[in-house]
């Protein structure tokens, strides 16, 4: 992690700032909550993901996400059945509003169909 970053929200040579280490017990480790842009002090401040169903169009499903920042990219993928993939990439309608990405997927017709964020960050 960018000594910056470290400094900013652990001061100096504190041992929660490793990596590895999940400072605020949120189930996300420093590392992940640097790439996400979240707070690694604040158990409040999460990445946060969920599915809403399209009025009116059963066969589409909003993937939404939140937080989300330019200085970051977001690729969302897709499976059927099980979890282990292979993952595909989504294409659909994007919405950004705010720090809230929305993408829809128009072809939300299986009857299992898993949805993951993949986010990254360039290093500083």
């Amino acid at each position: 992690l960018p000594d910056f970053w470290q400094v900013e929200y652990f001061g100096f040579n504190n041992p929660t700032a490793a990596p590895s280490q999940d400072a605020d017990s949120d189930f996300e480790d420093n590392r992940s909550e640097y790439i996400y842009g979240t707070i690694p002090t604040d158990k409040s401040s999460l990445f946060e993901l969920w599915i809403a169903p399209v009025t009116n169009q059963p066969a589409r499903k909003k993937v939404v996400f939140d937080p989300r920042w330019s200085d970051r990219s977001y690729a969302v993928q897709a499976v059927t059945n099980t979890p282990c993939g292979p993952w595909l990439g989504l294409s659909g309608d994007i919405v950004d509003a705010g720090q809230r990405r929305t993408v829809t997927d128009t072809n939300a017709v299986e009857a299992v169909k898993f949805y993951r964020v993949k986010v990254s960050k360039p290093w500083p």
